[in-house]
């Protein structure tokens, strides 16, 4: 989310785009030009289902950390805050019938017992068109980097899909190059094997 973007403040200047959530915000030089916020009535059947299951859940916003129950049932109800993605633990099989109760969301896992509940159809893949469209740039020119199972289908949606040598390997089968792993240097090492940097002598 665009809140913890403060993590790599050094170096925003040298971004002027952004996909966000797993692809529910996209902001481009300082203008949101998508946002894919959840539905009040089916958020709040998933999450009456997240409390009868008793499953730890919690919610992102655009602006807001992570935090569990950031908002109660009531609140989201009526509104008052705006939830792109919604974040769960459960283990697989309790995860398998959330998919059959809500086939409205995809589960995107991430970890071994984590997901994220975003909207079904939207994703990081989803978005890098919307963003390549906008800026009038042609999909065989776009690249991603990843390596969990959530960016599986940004990895093969993209031009160039390129897996961490820490990823998955489901992020691998999907990526058309690994490079080494992220405590590697692994972005540095993948642009140095295309050409797109060149490497001080």
């Amino acid at each position: 989310a665009y809140v913890s973007l403060v993590h790599i403040e050094p170096v925003m200047p040298l971004f002027h785009h952004y996909i966000l959530i797993n692809g529910q915000q996209i902001i481009s030089q300082g203008k949101t030009i998508y946002q894919g916020t959840l539905e009040t009535k089916v958020l709040k059947e998933l999450l009456d289902s997240f409390e009868t299951k008793k499953l730890q859940y919690g919610f992102r916003t655009a602006y807001g950390e992570k935090r569990v129950h950031v908002a109660t049932l009531e609140e989201v109800k009526t509104k008052t805050i705006d939830v792109y993605q919604i974040w769960c633990y459960g283990k697989k099989e309790e995860i398998e019938e959330m998919k059959e109760l809500h086939p409205e969301f995809d589960f995107l896992p991430w970890g071994n017992i984590g997901y994220d509940v975003v909207k079904k159809g939207r994703s990081k893949a989803q978005a890098i068109p919307i963003l390549a469209e906008y800026l009038q740039i042609d999909m065989k020119d776009t690249i991603a980097v990843g390596d969990a199972s959530n960016d599986v289908k940004m990895l093969k949606t993209v031009g160039l899909g390129i897996a961490m040598g820490n990823a998955t390997d489901e992020a691998k089968k999907a990526s058309k190059y690994v490079t080494s792993r992220i405590d590697e240097d692994g972005i540095f090492q993948a642009f140095l094997h295309f050409g797109m940097i060149e490497e001080k002598k």
